[in-house]
């Protein structure tokens, strides 16, 4: 089913947007899974193995920081790889995996650094009654793409996010409520099946968080990774398939 939403010339149509970032993503879904499981789920491990220990103790704190930093760091290398790998699989020029990981390794230190004032303007939002910070994230939302897919700095991906996502920002407003919905569902599935406070528990919370937060992760890019490229498309005038190639 189609669902759009029209808030400009022209609509955007989320229903497409979802379903072309599942297809990509249900074809490179073995290759991407191990690579999300390696540099996300196993950081989100080692945050997660704070729970063994009372709040606001050194232990708690060490697991907490190492974990942030080590998924910061690898976070940067998947998202390249991943952005890279959807796009080629959507324009019908699969990827190998090697080469996916030797574009991330390219443009990691870009998405470090967007990855790191993107935080830093969602927190001083948040500080301002978190609208801004709504407002920063759907104007950033395909930010990591463009630097990806068009060889851009940071500063110019983030300024040519803004430009395509103008007028569109309660359609993203609405795609990003759909993914929140799906995140926050399975998160309290997780929740409720391993709430308590015993070791089984906290072992069954830790890796069921892990997965979720790795299915999670591979969603968001290949739905953003589709919008990116159907945005694109409306905005210069091009069919989504005839898009410049950058890695020629």
């Amino acid at each position: 089913m189609t669902i759009a939403a029209a808030d400009g010339p022209k609509t955007l149509d989320i229903g497409g947007v979802l379903t072309d970032g599942l297809r990509a993503l249900g074809r490179n879904f073995p290759g991407f899974l191990v690579v999300a499981a390696v540099l996300h789920g196993l950081p989100t491990t080692v945050m997660d193995l704070s729970q063994f220990f009372p709040g606001y103790s050194v232990g708690y704190f060490f697991f907490v920081a190492v974990g942030v930093v080590i998924d910061l760091v690898a976070y940067a290398l998947l998202m390249g790889a991943l952005i890279y790998g959807t796009m080629r699989e959507l324009e019908g020029r699969p990827a190998p995996l090697l080469t996916c990981l030797a574009v991330g390794r390219r443009y990691w230190l870009r998405m470090l650094g967007l990855a790191v004032l993107e935080n830093l303007a969602f927190a001083a939002g948040l500080l301002l009654l978190v609208v801004p910070g709504v407002l920063l994230i759907l104007r950033w939302a395909v930010a990591s793409s463009a630097i990806v897919l068009e060889d851009r700095g940071v500063r110019d991906g983030m300024g040519r996010s803004a430009a395509l996502t103008e007028s569109r920002r309660w359609s993203l407003f609405l795609l990003m409520l759909i993914l929140f919905a799906v995140g926050f569902g399975a998160q309290w599935c997780v929740n409720l099946t391993a709430g308590g406070y015993s070791v089984g528990q906290i072992w069954v919370r830790i890796a069921l968080t892990s997965i979720v937060s790795v299915f999670s992760s591979l969603l968001h890019v290949s739905v953003f990774v589709a919008l990116f490229r159907q945005l694109r498309g409306d905005r210069d005038g091009a069919a989504p398939d005839a898009l410049a190639e950058v890695f020629a």
